[in-house]
């Protein structure tokens, strides 16, 4: 069991004693390995050439937690594997309607609450991946946006229609861009300013989207 990564999800849906417990628990695996042999994977991790293949499997990597193990600081150059956005919610089930519903997402995880329900999920949406968190302390929209998401879909105006006929909000429709991309931008129940694209989806002069010249 990855008793650090359950702990990064405790600590994510607020369960701060269940965290603890599972960092402490991983803190007390690391130890077991004694300051000694700690050291001695750090050097081997340093080492390029003795790196097996496969050798990166997650961002909390091998020499990360050698250093810690050793209590000693690596200045290495750190590879991220994997970088991928969580939306905080007031309604999880609001928000899965719409990225689960509407976008057609898969929800691949989900961590229950105390009463059972889910307090975070996470949703693949084609090759991407987006986890969604309930916040109950999450201010109203509207809020400011620092953040958008924008995705590639295989036809801008079908989907624009599918997520207007969901109640979902068009703030844009689509029109076709210079560069030859079709754009539409639309907001999903929390606020959150979603792009819509397709690639090479640029119509001839008096066949626009919507029928727009």
């Amino acid at each position: 069991m990855d008793f650090e990564a359950a702990g990064i999800v405790a600590a994510w849906v607020g369960m701060t004693d269940l965290a603890v417990r599972l960092f402490g628990k991983a803190d007390e695996m690391r130890q077991r390995l004694g300051a000694r042999s700690a050291a001695a994977a750090l050097r081997r991790a340093a080492t390029p050439e003795r790196k097996p293949a496969g050798w990166l499997t997650r961002p909390a990597n091998r020499v990360a937690d050698a250093a810690k193990g050793c209590g000693a600081a690596y200045s290495g150059s750190l590879m991220i594997e994997e970088l991928f956005p969580i939306l905080s919610t007031r309604d999880l089930e609001r928000a899965l309607a719409f990225y689960r519903d509407a976008l057609g997402g898969v929800v691949r995880f989900s961590y229950p609450g105390p009463d059972g329900a889910p307090v975070y999920v996470g949703v693949d949406l084609g090759s991407s991946h987006l986890g969604i968190g309930f916040a109950d302390g999450l201010e109203p929209s509207p809020r400011p946006r620092a953040v958008s998401l924008w995705l590639y879909a295989d036809d801008c105006v079908a989907l624009v229609e599918r997520i207007r006929s969901s109640g979902g909000t068009i703030v844009e429709e689509p029109a076709d861009q210079p560069w030859g991309e079709r754009v539409a931008r639309v907001l999903d129940p929390d606020g959150n300013e979603v792009i819509v694209g397709q690639r090479g989806a640029a119509a001839a002069p008096g066949d626009q989207p919507n029928g727009r010249a």
